[in-house]
């Protein structure tokens, strides 16, 4: 709650600042439209390559209790003052396969609420190749999966965002960020991730294009009680997630992409179990 008071403070002082100067009026819809950038994207990542099946699988290529699902997310961001920008990022999902399999106290809903994110971006460096800026922001926990299963009562979330255009035709796309879990009281572990992810792509035409990409997750877990046999005095992060993906790319329309991919779940371990198929959608609402 303090940081939802704080964000309105700081929220309505940066818009009066930038309108003090011009007039009073709320602004008008074309005015506000004109500080606006939403994008959308989702994705489902699916079975093996060995068996097809409507549930997810994991790193080891043994199938979750999960069936596959797609992941929505609108980044949103609308201009307060200068650089600096709201950062929203509504998401949900909706359930493609099979609940089945899920535990009792798993979500069995085909479409489901997913965390949320709200904050700040700053953009530091913009030209015509090179776009770096940096957000921070407060993630509430409103999902099954996390609020209630894994007791998480929000996170804070640090990230780098850098797009770099290296030629007419290759992009490198890089994210870095750092996430801190306040876990619920009845809660006894703590819990910190690192991720970094890169994607470089290839525009062989205006409708056609390729990317391949790397995602790892480092994190730091451990139980609350130093007593615990698990517990460790010295922080450090171990490796939790790494995947490669690549993928080619189609835009039937100015701004949308259809990108059917394949996954390595694990790209130290590459087999038929741990290659993945998928598909994205992504572009531009406004």
């Amino acid at each position: 709650m303090k940081f939802f008071l704080l964000l309105f403070f700081v929220t309505t002082n940066l818009w009066a600042q930038s309108t003090s100067t011009i007039d009073f009026n709320f602004p008008s819809w074309e005015r506000l439209r004109s500080r606006m950038k939403i994008g959308y994207m989702n994705f489902a990542t699916g079975p093996s390559i060995k068996k097809w099946d409507d549930n997810e699988i994991s790193d080891q290529g043994t199938k979750n209790r999960e069936p596959v699902a797609m992941y929505h997310s609108f980044n949103s961001r609308i201009n307060l003052v200068g650089q600096n920008d709201l950062f929203i990022v509504p998401r949900f999902v909706t359930a493609m396969g099979d609940p089945g399999d899920l535990r009792p106290e798993q979500d069995h809903h085909t479409m489901m609420m997913d965390d949320w994110d709200l904050g700040f971006y700053r953009t530091i460096v913009k030209n015509q190749s090179l776009d770096y800026g940096i957000s921070t922001t407060y993630r509430q926990a409103w999902s099954v999966k996390t609020r209630d299963n894994e007791k998480v009562d929000h996170f804070y979330v640090f990230t780098n965002w850098l797009n770099w255009a290296l030629s007419d035709n290759w992009r490198l796309l890089h994210w870095s960020s750092f996430t801190y879990y306040d876990f619920k009281p009845e809660s006894t572990i703590e819990r910190y991730r690192f991720n970094l992810r890169s994607i470089m792509s290839y525009s062989f035409t205006d409708r056609w294009s390729s990317q391949i990409g790397y995602e790892i997750d480092m994190q730091h877990l451990t139980p609350h009680d130093s007593s615990n046999a698990k517990h460790r005095d010295a922080n450090f992060f171990k490796r939790y997630h790494s995947y490669i993906t690549a993928g080619v790319g189609v835009s039937p329309i100015h701004h949308w992409t259809f990108m059917p991919y394949l996954r390595a779940m694990d790209e130290r371990n590459i087999r038929n179990e741990t290659l993945a198929l998928g598909f994205m959608i992504f572009g531009r609402v406004l």
